[in-house]
């Protein structure tokens, strides 16, 4: 659930409006005030915590994340820290920490160590198979033929994830890298990713590359600036180093938040996505899609 980061992103930040430069004073020897938020370099922000639940066709089931995060600003909004940990479960469980450094509005990097499981008891659906070579079947029937021989395993993730976004009033264009540096141990062989669809070395560092460009259109914004309503388009590219498979996607989504508040809380944010797969081994020409709610707490 990758997506999580875009939806706070996109319902929570708010574009500063433009500022003109403030007249030349005229020499009478008096001191210019000095701006009190000028002096104001770091401040810590409260913990937040957020939960995030869905259908994810993709996995045939539901999903729940559950994540805490905090941020220290540094000058302004768009200069901060971040770090927080998550855990996400659905026909896998996968945790993480992380930390992220923001230098502007416009772009941030996130680092973070990844554990996943995969429990082995999930059968017909690839979560917990793996294949001999690069080059066996994975697909859907190859799946369920396969049912009963998961295995129980876990997994090791370092992810970089570089971020650049630029919002207007009506428009905000992201682009989104996930680079997965993985270590599953066990004998040397592949690992089904159900997430990307793809082989992964076991028994070795292997190397996923996930690069998603979005453009979203502000439909609707309401009274308080915080109702909002995105619709946006997409692609997504993933290449998987060892196995050398590669998936193209086009889709469109949409980040809805209907009320600021709901009651003392902040009010619940609907995200909708789904496509079709323009290049793949075995999905070429199918619809894909999730759809997901988040709701974020102070603390």
């Amino acid at each position: 659930m990758s997506w999580t980061s875009i939806c706070l992103a996109l319902t929570l930040h708010t574009v500063a409006p433009a500022t003109t430069a403030p007249p030349l004073t005229q020499h009478s020897g008096q001191q210019s005030t000095t701006n009190p938020s000028a002096q104001k370099q770091n401040e810590i922000m409260p913990w937040q915590i957020y939960f995030a639940g869905g259908l994810l066709p993709d996995l045939s089931g539901l999903a729940l994340k559950i994540g805490v995060y905090q941020k220290l600003k540094r000058k302004s909004e768009e200069h901060y820290w971040r770090w927080g940990a998550g855990l996400f479960g659905s026909r896998y469980l996968k945790s993480e920490i992380y930390i992220t450094r923001a230098w502007s509005a416009l772009f941030k990097m996130r680092l973070q160590y990844e554990t996943w499981l995969w429990p082995g008891i999930f059968e017909g659906r690839g979560v917990g198979l793996r294949f001999d070579s690069e080059n066996d079947n994975f697909d859907s029937a190859t799946l369920r033929s396969r049912s009963g021989e998961e295995e129980f395993q876990i997994g090791h993730a370092l992810r970089l994830r570089p971020t650049w976004m630029h919002e207007t009033k009506k428009w905000a264009f992201v682009n989104e890298l996930n680079l997965r540096t993985w270590f599953i141990p066990g004998q040397k062989s592949y690992w089904y990713d159900v997430s990307y669809h793809t082989l992964i070395r076991r028994g070795e560092l292997d190397l996923t590359l996930n690069n998603t460009p979005w453009v979203f259109h502000k439909a609707w914004q309401g009274d308080t600036g915080l109702e909002r309503l995105w619709l946006g388009v997409l692609h997504q590219f993933t290449w998987a180093m060892r196995s050398n498979i590669v998936r193209h996607r086009l889709g469109a989504a949409f980040i809805f938040r209907p009320f600021e508040t709901i009651g003392p809380f902040p009010g619940l944010t609907l995200f909708g996505i789904g496509g079709i797969n323009i290049v793949e081994r075995h999905r070429k020409g199918k619809l894909w899609g999730a759809m997901l709610i988040l709701r974020e707490f102070e603390f």
